[in-house]
């Protein structure tokens, strides 16, 4: 089942067309995951779909529906968006941010209820930060921020989670700390996840679907078996790979080969 769907998508910045004649489908449960080189749209796409980012050309549907249908508040009862920036003061509670959230949910007090409460609550358990509710957000770890503003979507109750970059910046404990809950989100409750990641063997672990880019417009998109290979690795990214399968856990992975035919250690 198609959850969201994009057709001939063009989005630029002033003069410069960063994604061009783009389609693209989302099917309901999926991690997908989008890789590519810098610049190369990732981030725009995400920006379009969640209707942060206008589109100059194409259509966008949600739910077989038109996006353009929705306000923003029913927009954002159905996609969750977590953006590489978010700026906030440091002096703002774990608990405040998380109940952000609720506010497509909320009546004209604009008041969480105790219903939104308990939501918070639940979001701040799912993700393990509910014994950090009461602390700063400066005070945190990158990982622990990273689930915070995790729980926070999650309390949005949508069925669609973008997460742009949610690894940027973190240790490879902290990528695997956030990727692991991001995997257990999607089995668990079934939310459909499209992120942008840059480490390709972290995408080919923890998604079922890999969206390679390329100057604006998609190059290839399958399971990651089907995704990494050695000609296509090399046309996006102009690398040569080795690419093995990890017995441990079930995808492939890849190791650069430097002009020597030498592998180059990551």
């Amino acid at each position: 089942m198609i959850v969201l769907e994009g057709k001939e998508l063009e989005i630029s910045y002033g003069e410069r067309t960063i994604v061009r004649d783009l389609d693209i489908e989302i099917e309901k449960g999926e991690v997908y995951t989008i890789i590519g080189p810098n610049g190369c749209g990732k981030s725009t796409l995400l920006k379009g779909l969640s209707r942060c980012k206008k589109l100059d050309k194409g259509e966008i549907y949600l739910s077989s529906n038109n996006i353009n249908k929705y306000n923003s508040k029913e927009v954002a009862k159905k996609v969750a968006i977590l953006p590489q920036i978010r700026n906030v003061p440091g002096d703002i509670k774990v608990k405040t941010i998380v109940g952000y959230g609720r506010y497509p949910h909320l009546g004209i007090r604009n008041h969480l209820e105790e219903k939104d409460i308990k939501t918070v609550e639940w979001a701040m358990k799912k993700t393990g930060v509910i014994e950090l509710k009461d602390r700063e957000i400066g005070t945190l770890s990158g990982g622990e921020g990273q689930r915070v503003w995790i729980a926070m979507a999650l309390a949005q109750k949508t069925d669609i989670l973008i997460l742009d970059e949610p690894t940027t910046f973190l240790d490879i404990s902290h990528q695997l700390e956030v990727l692991e809950l991001v995997k257990e989100l999607n089995k668990e409750l079934g939310i459909t996840i499209i992120m942008v990641l840059h480490d390709l063997n972290l995408a080919a672990r923890y998604s079922s679907r890999i969206i390679v880019m390329k100057d604006g417009q998609i190059v290839v998109e399958g399971i990651p078996d089907e995704v990494f290979k050695e000609n296509v690795l090399e046309k996006v990214f102009g690398i040569r790979a080795s690419i093995m399968h990890d017995e441990i856990h079930n995808c492939p992975f890849f190791i650069p080969i430097n002009k020597n035919n030498k592998k180059i250690a990551v």
